[in-house]
């Protein structure tokens, strides 16, 4: 009977449950400059683990708030956490939060998000491309010219 219940535990964890190594790009206008990270990104169903390699620092997305984990910081900074709760909602296909931060378009293959008012400040838009229902890369592209692309390495 345990065995069982652990065999199930197991499997939903893994419905509910996705890690996808990634590498990232932040291209710094200013400097003209880009700085390159790989690392790892966990989806739950209701929360974001993200890792970059050779780093100690682990984030953790959920209920929307955004914690550090080696120092248990919350992190307090709009941009990320709208950053992640995209992400988020990109991962779990949910219409009604990118309605709600967005207006949405398609061209052929890409999405794009062209920010409402409330994040307007700080993103200019996001570019996304999905390949059965998989993400293939994510932009996003800052009012300062900066930009993250994000590419899932399958």
């Amino acid at each position: 009977m345990f065995k069982a219940l652990l065999i199930y535990i197991f499997l939903l964890q893994a419905l509910y449950a996705q890690t996808i190594a990634f590498k990232e790009e932040r291209f710094f206008q200013a400097l003209n400059n880009s700085v390159y990270k790989t690392g790892v990104i966990t989806f739950e169903k209701k929360s974001i683990q993200l890792q970059y390699d050779n780093s100690p620092q682990i984030f953790i997305f959920k209920n929307n708030q955004l914690i550090e984990t080696s120092t248990n910081t919350i992190i307090k900074n709009q941009a990320s956490i709208i950053y992640f709760t995209i992400l988020q909602a990109l991962f779990n296909e949910d219409s009604t939060t990118l309605k709600y931060y967005f207006t949405l378009d398609k061209k052929e293959k890409i999405h794009l998000l062209i920010p409402k008012e409330q994040i307007r400040n700080s993103i200019d838009k996001i570019e996304y491309e999905k390949k059965e229902h998989q993400l293939q890369q994510l932009r996003v592209i800052l009012k300062n010219s900066d930009r993250i692309v994000i590419e899932p390495l399958y």
